[in-house]
């Protein structure tokens, strides 16, 4: 399904994909949403989890048969939105496991298949993307269908193009924000950054929510000086915290006050409770900017 429309920027084209029937690549959408969506170079793509194509069951084995399938999945989507595309051309992976015991065992997982996907796109193109991507794992009390694993990643088809940096910056406040950041160099019109805080304190962090997030959001612009794009080029924000600490409406309102304070109109915020953050984060912010 293809859809053309403004974006304020330049006229888009919107390319969708709907697998609706039993197959033997890829498992059919369990709900009224498309598998992945095509933005210009990049592919977002809904969370995919280890179904089995032909009966559209749970696949049996635990959590490893279950890495294995879902990851297969996730490129065999990718590959069906663009010949080239692979695990390799993903630029954000949220992974969310159903036990703090899955984490190591996903990551693990993650990166073989992830090995083995350069050295197939080496001897196919010639070249393979070797910059990282922004991996999340985070830890949910359930997973649709009772899933152990799911994954939700973003691509782009020119990731051979971006550029990666990463840094850490120390409040006086006992905490620390991790900065993770890619961003397009191909007419600098995309950029991921994931901001992740590190409490180091005995207090209760959602005390200083206020000061967390405009500092976030501050080393975020920042993060911006070397692109084209600003706070205004937010095109989606993911926000992942630990929910015994602090209540869904207060770590949302409290964000959407940094972005007020700055003049910048806020973007629809997704706030999602986790049971844990890899890194024992309390807070992970993704942010993907478009123009």
């Amino acid at each position: 399904m293809y859809r053309v429309y403004h974006t304020g920027h330049q006229l888009t084209l919107d390319h969708t994909m709907h697998v609706q029937g039993i197959s033997h690549w890829a498992p059919a959408n369990i709900g009224p949403y498309s598998q992945a969506v095509q933005l210009g170079n990049t592919f977002f793509c809904a969370g995919i989890i280890g179904l089995c194509p032909s009966s559209m069951q749970m696949i049996e084995g635990g959590i490893t048969t279950q890495c294995k399938l879902s990851l297969r999945s996730v490129s065999r989507v990718l590959e069906a939105m663009y010949h080239s595309l692979s695990l390799s051309s993903i630029i954000i992976n949220v992974c969310y496991v159903s036990d703090p015991r899955y984490m190591s065992v996903a990551r693990h997982h993650w990166e073989a298949a992830l090995s083995q996907c350069l050295d197939d796109d080496l001897s196919s193109y010639g070249e393979s993307p070797k910059l990282p991507c922004l991996l999340c794992t985070v830890v949910v009390p359930m997973l649709p269908k009772g899933a152990l694993v799911e994954w939700h990643v973003v691509a782009n088809k020119d990731k051979q193009q971006w550029k990666y940096n990463e840094k850490s910056r120390v409040s006086k406040h006992n905490y620390t924000v991790s900065l993770q950041v890619l961003h397009s160099e191909l007419e600098d019109r995309c950029c991921a950054i994931m901001a992740s805080v590190d409490w180091s304190d005995d207090g209760d962090w959602s005390d200083h929510m206020d000061t967390i997030s405009s500092h976030v959001m501050d080393c975020i612009r920042d993060e911006l000086k070397d692109t084209r794009l600003t706070l205004h080029d937010v095109l989606s924000l993911r926000l992942f915290y630990q929910q015994n600490t602090t209540g869904q409406i207060d770590v949302t309102k409290s964000f959407q006050h940094s972005f007020v304070a700055k003049d910048v109109p806020c973007p629809a915020i997704t706030a999602v409770p986790v049971e844990r953050i890899s890194g024992n984060y309390v807070l992970s912010v993704i942010l993907w900017f478009q123009r």
